[in-house]
């Protein structure tokens, strides 16, 4: 089911891919989710948590390009595609959107909350279920190193 998610969430970006790309070659996949997201749930409650999804998404709104597409992909975990992207503008977009999901100001009390972003490239002779796959480990290790 996963595989064919991604296969549908990509295939809006055929055009994009000229005749000489091999496949999914130049798109580069951010993976994104609010780190401790179920602490601000817990802390402010539901509707202050929908209010922190709401800012991610307005980050992610005003750090991309008309060209980009970007989704909730469930729970607190957004997707953004990026089309002819390679790694340099991939980690750049999501530099921005981390430094405006932080400086939101949503939470009650000056309370502050972060993100973490997995960017990964697709490669020559990927699938979706391999730019996926490695766009989830890459946010498994920003996860790890969220407060370094």
């Amino acid at each position: 089911a996963l595989q064919k998610a991604m296969e549908l969430f990509m295939d809006c970006y055929g055009e994009n891919v000229s005749p000489e790309d091999d496949g999914l070659s130049r798109i580069a996949l951010l993976m994104l989710d609010v780190d401790d997201f179920k602490s601000v749930n817990d802390r402010f409650g539901h509707d202050v948590g929908d209010l922190a999804l709401q800012a991610v998404a307005k980050a992610i709104a005003g750090n991309t390009e008309p060209t980009d597409a970007a989704g909730r992909w469930g729970g607190d975990e957004f997707m953004v595609i990026l089309p002819h992207a390679g790694r340099e503008r991939a980690e750049a977009v999501a530099a921005r959107i981390r430094a405006a999901v932080a400086a939101s100001r949503v939470l009650p009390d000056g309370a502050r909350f972060t993100s973490s972003v997995g960017v990964a490239e697709a490669q020559p002779g990927d699938d979706t279920l391999d730019l996926f796959q490695r766009a989830d480990q890459a946010l498994y290790e920003a996860k790890k190193h969220k407060d370094a």
